[in-house]
């Protein structure tokens, strides 16, 4: 079970990392069991992510709804497993396995921030307040600010060089970007 501690120690780490703030990362629980409670952000973020689905089903109506609730859960776990699968053995070829619990942490926790820059756009964009196309834009923007904090993560938590780090960013984005497309695509 998640402590109130630990989380607020996490929340903690979350708001220095939006600052850029390295010395942030020793706010986060970079143990075996600080990694495990780290996907807890999955479960906080679940809700909007089911709103994200019900949106898209609302708009354009699968032929089975209880398929696409499958497919799109099974695509979330994936999208939560996958990357910190993969980085175990990335971190091993780093050289960089006794960071690899602060980075997972890190990255785990700070996938909040989503919610804090996304969901207002996509609240606005659900009351019709910002049309369609302003709401592509604003989360476009969005998206590039993520993306630039995840390099910022890679590199300060791992203790890599900007292009590695990088390179973890993309690694990241196209297994993301697979698995979405895997679970979209099947129902």
């Amino acid at each position: 079970m998640l402590a109130r501690a630990e989380f607020a120690a996490a929340l903690a780490g979350v708001r220095g990392l939006v600052r850029f703030d390295a010395r942030a990362l020793a706010f986060f629980n970079a143990t075996h069991e600080g990694f495990w409670r780290s996907f807890w952000a999955a479960a906080i973020l679940a809700p909007f992510a089911a709103i994200i689905v019900a949106r898209r089903v609302i708009l354009e109506p699968p032929e089975s709804l209880w398929r696409v609730i499958a497919f799109e859960t099974i695509g979330y776990a994936l999208g939560w497993l996958a990357f910190p699968l993969l980085m175990v053995r990335i971190a091993d070829l780093l050289g960089r396995r006794d960071h690899y619990f602060l980075y997972i942490v890190a990255i785990n926790w700070f996938q909040l921030v989503q919610i804090a820059f996304a969901g207002p756009i996509l609240l606005l964009g659900l009351m019709g307040i910002i049309p369609p196309a302003g709401e592509e834009v604003l989360s476009l923007l969005v998206f590039a600010a993520l993306l630039g904090y995840d390099w910022f993560i890679a590199k300060s938590a791992l203790r890599v060089a900007g292009g590695t780090a990088a390179a973890l960013v993309i690694i990241k984005l196209l297994l993301d970007f697979l698995i979405d497309r895997l679970s979209a695509s099947l129902p």
